[in-house]
């Protein structure tokens, strides 16, 4: 199945019968974040931005609204990533369950558990340890990632291409890892084996996360775009790569 054609059928399935529930507590809990969060770094950099302006000349008075519209440029790319993984991370246990319930009805056995509390609090804290797994994975890597893009730009025109498709890269392997992870966690795989997997099918994996990645950066649309990534990369998992784990 191809990315773009799973991730159209995962949008149709979002309000379906038996995952409408576990797509609205994420969407209505990451609303709340996207909007605390937006406000407080919108408000955040709005005095920043008085404070800068109140002491250049009048005659520079021209560059504030420049200023606004590079800042929400950065913000939409930034904010759509960081968000991402910060959403994601709460949601975890929803994602987790919307995993399992899509994997089902690709016809992927899966061992179900009583639904007990001492269950769902297992669930709970093995999902938030998953997460801290895959900020480990990803925190270090990004680092070495920013600043070696940032070294090969000092190099005109061939290293600012480099640098931007090294990152976009890079961004689109993290998309395909942070949610790929949710049907290979529910197969009992750990996060080494995750990657082994998705290394043999990468060009798939690298298509998918670029279409995440891109749509994770349109404002509002980003929190639907959330529960339908585990939705796709779930039937990804269990049509392409599932093979590969067995």
């Amino acid at each position: 199945m191809f990315p773009i054609n799973s991730l159209f059928h995962s949008f149709q399935l979002l309000f379906t019968p038996g995952i409408r529930m576990l797509t609205l507590g994420p969407i209505a809990i990451n609303l709340v974040i996207y909007l605390l969060l937006g406000w407080y770094v919108v408000e955040l950099f709005s005095q920043a931005l008085d404070w800068s302006m109140s002491r250049i000349p009048d005659w520079l008075s021209f560059l504030e609204p420049l200023v606004w519209i590079l800042f929400v440029l950065v913000l939409l790319i930034g904010f759509g990533y960081t968000f991402a993984l910060l959403a994601a991370l709460i949601a975890s246990p929803f994602n987790g369950l919307l995993a399992e319930k899509v994997a089902t009805m690709r016809g992927q056995a899966i061992e179900e558990q009583p639904f007990t509390s001492r269950a769902i609090l297992s669930l709970v804290c093995r999902s938030v340890w998953r997460e801290a797994v895959k900020l480990a994975y990803f925190l270090p890597r990004l680092v070495g990632i920013l600043l070696l893009s940032f070294l090969i730009g000092f190099i005109p025109v061939i290293g600012w291409i480099a640098a931007t498709t090294l990152t976009l890269l890079w961004a689109s392997w993290n998309m395909a890892i942070q949610f790929m992870d949710y049907p290979a966690d529910n197969q009992g795989l750990n996060f080494s084996q995750t990657i082994d997997v998705m290394r043999e099918k990468r060009p798939l994996c690298l298509g998918f996360g670029a279409l995440i990645a891109g749509m994770l950066s349109i404002p509002v649309f980003n929190l639907f775009v959330l529960p339908a990534a585990v939705i796709s990369a779930t039937m990804i998992w269990v049509d392409e790569l599932n093979q590969n784990s067995l």
